[in-house]
Order: C-alpha cells, then sequence, then structure tokens
C-alpha cells in the first residue's frame, strides 16, 4: 500500500469518527432543546 492509499485509509476513518460525533453532537443539542438544522 502506498502512501496515499494509506492516507486515504485514514481520511475514511476520521471521516467515520467526525460522523458519528456530529450525530451525538446533534442529539445533545437537540435533547437540550436547540434545534439543528439537518444540511
Amino acid at each position: 500500500m502506498d502512501k496515499l492509499e494509506q492516507r486515504e485509509e485514514e481520511n475514511l476513518h476520521l471521516i467515520e469518527e467526525l460522523r458519528q460525533q456530529n450525530a451525538l453532537l446533534r442529539d445533545l443539542l437537540w435533547r437540550s432543546g436547540i434545534a439543528v438544522p439537518q444540511t
């Protein structure tokens, strides 16, 4: 696996992590009464 492939792999992991955190934050904000628009 070359460097570019490795970096792409890492980026995909990061994106997935961010998606999960985003969903979690959205949920917490929603529960506390702050509606966050889905974009």
